[in-house]
């Protein structure tokens, strides 16, 4: 309950209806990986949400590399949002009851990202929720202090959280918890939203592709990751599926839906330029995705049996279609 008329009883950025809402196409069932990070999806739904064009910020992702023993967990630049869209985003300092900040904050035209835990959020019943206290991050779209119900976006979707759950979430429930550590918590600045003219807009996003090839990983990340991968199996193997779904969700996982919003963003490019120049370079890192999807799958099976097997084509074809279509692009961008 608010504690006074500062604070909000029930506040809302867009006032969304959870039964109704349509996610972004990005977050449907065609494709490769519904799911790719937690704060990537956030992004996604919420400038689709606010009405804006969603493909260029992804440009980012051309640039995702292994980092030794996961691929990047990559996450869109404050920069190009803030040029995009005209968002701001700034570390959220707790020092009050958080359900009350969000709520102060949400009236004031602020989306709230929050580091949560995945066992208060019924959206993840069939993985984490009331089975398994795993970091996660979420967008709050709205939140009633009265009722104790918030509804937020969360990798795919956009859900709501009531009465138990809000209680856990916030610690209500034990507001005196010894070594609480208060979580990480952002706020995205809406009050400068700007829907750019969409000429202004694909000329921006062309700028990005120029300026995130000039980034490129120095060597193939994928002929680096292959390597990586066959040196951690036998690890895995004695480890069991549990750690291999972990290693899995910050490697192949990353890869290959990293791949896929790259492959997404180059043909929203070229349908707003209107030519068709860049699908075959499309279809290469659609190829990525596919085959690091199909060795998620390989390599539950080579665990779960504890037999390795070769799938070093695998990756020599991924590999050979990141050189070509990061080559292509550069001819296409001289």
């Amino acid at each position: 309950m608010p504690t006074n008329s500062r604070i909000p009883a029930q506040a809302s950025l867009w006032q969304l209806d959870v039964a109704s809402y349509t996610p972004h196409s990005l977050h449907g069932p065609d494709r490769n990986f519904v799911e790719s990070n937690c704060y990537i999806d956030i992004w996604v739904e919420m400038i689709h949400a606010a009405g804006l064009e969603v493909y260029p910020f992804l440009a980012f992702t051309l640039i995702s590399d292994f980092e030794h023993d996961q691929w990047t967990f990559y996450k869109p630049s404050f920069d190009d949002i803030q040029a995009l869209y005209g968002i701001s985003v700034h570390e959220l300092y707790l020092w009050g009851g958080l359900h009350q900040q969000i709520a102060r904050h949400l009236q004031h035209n602020k989306m709230v990202l929050l580091e949560a835990d995945a066992f208060y959020l019924p959206d993840t019943q069939e993985t984490d929720y009331q089975q398994n206290h795993v970091k996660t991050t979420i967008g709050i779209e709205a939140i009633d202090l009265e009722n104790k119900t918030m509804n937020y976006f969360h990798n795919a979707g956009y859900y709501q959280l009531e009465e138990d759950d809000f209680n856990s979430i916030f610690h209500l429930d034990k507001p005196t918890i010894d070594g609480y550590l208060p979580p990480y918590c952002e706020i995205a600045k809406l009050d400068n939203v700007h829907k750019l003219p969409a000429e202004q807009m694909h000329k921006k996003a062309r700028a990005l592709l120029t300026h995130y090839m000039g980034l490129l990983p120095k060597s193939n990340p994928i002929g680096r990751f292959k390597t990586g991968f066959a040196d951690e199996l036998a690890y895995l193997c004695e480890q069991g599926l549990e750690t291999y779904h972990h290693y899995a969700f910050g490697s192949l996982r990353q890869l290959g839906s990293g791949y896929e919003f790259t492959a997404y963003f180059l043909r929203e490019l070229q349908k707003a330029e209107g030519h068709n120049r860049l699908e075959p370079i499309a279809a290469m890192f659609d190829d990525i995705s596919v085959t690091a999807k199909t060795l998620i799958l390989k390599g539950a099976r080579m665990v779960n049996r504890k037999n390795i097997k070769d799938v070093s084509a695998d990756f020599d074809s991924m590999a050979q279609h990141w050189d070509n279509a990061t080559a292509a692009l550069k001819e296409q961008l001289a």
